[in-house]
């Protein structure tokens, strides 16, 4: 159930541009740091702040910039947070006619795929301390040893 003023349910709203994408950017900051910004939020942004730290286990933050706000959060999390958006279903704007991603099939074939086929019994070590030895059992102490009275 939507809210008055077009808010969904949860009470913050995120429009997506005329191509479908939600606003992302992501800003590089002091120290080399990046973070990822939402822009444009309607409605309770610090709640979708809070959502979005819980769901992705990062930290976030809100500027207010009038009646919207955007939402920051560390790291180059773009698609994780588009993800985030459309699962919690407060993407709102065109959803943009978006065709299948067609199936790319890549194969190859090298001589290294052979090696790493062949079975381990067959394949040939390359040093001497690779090869299995004979198990040695340990030999069985005198039967005046120490030992003997201590363990039986």
């Amino acid at each position: 159930m939507a809210k008055a003023g077009g808010l969904p349910s949860c009470g913050f709203a995120v429009f997506a541009d005329k191509g479908g994408q939600p606003p992302l950017l992501v800003e590089r900051r002091a120290k080399g740091k990046r973070v990822t910004v939402i822009s444009g939020v309607r409605g309770n942004a610090r709640a979708l702040c809070t959502a979005l730290t819980t769901l992705l286990g990062v930290g976030g933050t809100v500027h207010a910039k009038g009646a919207l706000a955007d939402v920051e959060v560390q790291g180059e999390q773009v698609e994780r947070v588009a993800q985030a958006l459309t699962q919690l279903g407060c993407l709102r704007g065109p959803t943009g006619a978006k065709a299948p991603a067609p199936v790319t099939v890549v194969e190859r074939s090298c001589g290294y795929d052979a090696f790493l086929k062949e079975e381990e019994g067959t394949r040939k070590d390359r040093k001497e301390r690779h090869r299995a030895g004979p198990t040695l059992e340990p030999p069985e102490p005198p039967e005046d040893a120490p030992c003997r009275a201590w363990h039986g």
